[in-house]
Parts: structure tokens; C-alpha cells; sequence
């Protein structure tokens, strides 16, 4: 499998001599778990269950930090290629408001090493989110 490249910070295709790159292997799982960590939830109209319920968890007041870590673990779990999930970090300031960007540091294992030699995938991902600014 493998898919075209993206840029990681600005989410344009990535071109080289006038052709589209593609990416293949633990890279090709790289991009496809950023690409799935920054879906919203609903936001794709024919697979209503793809992408993170941002709304009603990630970003509702009150949440426990265990409730969103399972809601990227659930969704890192599901990319193809990814195998299992050995640590999710969400800091106190993972979702920094004045910014409006959250950091999410993860370690995955994936399919692509032998079972008895995996080597972790380690990505950290910023993802822009709105936020509205609290009234005081």
C-alpha cells in the first residue's frame, strides 16, 4: 500500500520535479495516523465514525485526561498499520487556548517490524483546533 505524501505542517501534497511523492511503510503509517488525529468526528460524510469527538470530549469542560487519552487511543488503534498503542501524552498544556493548538506525543507499535522486534512508531502531532476564549 502506500499513499501520496503530505506535508506535515501544512497539509499540502509534496511534489518533487513536478510529480506528487508517495510514502510507503512506517512512514506511510505516520502520515495516515496524523491525518486520522486531526479528523473532527462527523466530519467525513460517508464514515460518520471516522475522526475524534472533539466537541462532546477532547475540548468539553470537565473531561478526565483518561477519557480523551482513550479517545486518541481508540482512533490510533484503528489506523491500518498500527498494532498496538504503548503511550499516549497529553500535558496540562497539551491544549493550550491562546495558541489554539493541542500537542499529542505518542508511541505505536506497528505491523510493519517483526513481532518479536518491533520498534516503536514515535510521532508527535499539533493539531489546530477552535476554541472559543472564556468569558470571564
Amino acid at each position: 500500500m502506500s499513499q501520496f505524501k503530505v506535508d506535515a505542517i501544512t497539509g499540502d501534497l509534496v511534489r518533487e520535479n513536478g510529480s506528487f511523492v508517495r510514502v510507503t511503510g512506517r512512514e506511510e503509517i505516520a502520515q495516515h495516523s496524523r491525518v486520522r488525529l486531526r479528523l473532527f468526528r462527523f466530519e467525513v460524510p460517508f464514515n460518520l465514525a471516522l475522526g475524534l469527538n472533539y466537541v462532546g470530549i477532547v475540548l468539553a469542560k470537565g473531561t478526565p485526561v483518561g477519557d480523551i487519552e482513550g479517545e486518541f487511543r481508540v482512533q490510533l488503534l484503528d489506523t491500518p498499520g498500527i498494532v498496538e498503542v504503548d503511550r499516549i501524552n497529553l500535558s496540562q498544556t497539551a491544549l493550550q487556548r491562546q495558541r489554539r493548538e493541542g500537542v499529542i506525543d505518542f508511541v505505536a507499535k506497528t505491523d510493519e517490524d517483526d513481532l518479536a522486534a518491533r520498534t516503536p512508531l514515535h510521532d508527535r502531532i499539533t493539531i489546530p483546533i477552535a476554541v472559543t476564549p472564556e468569558t470571564t
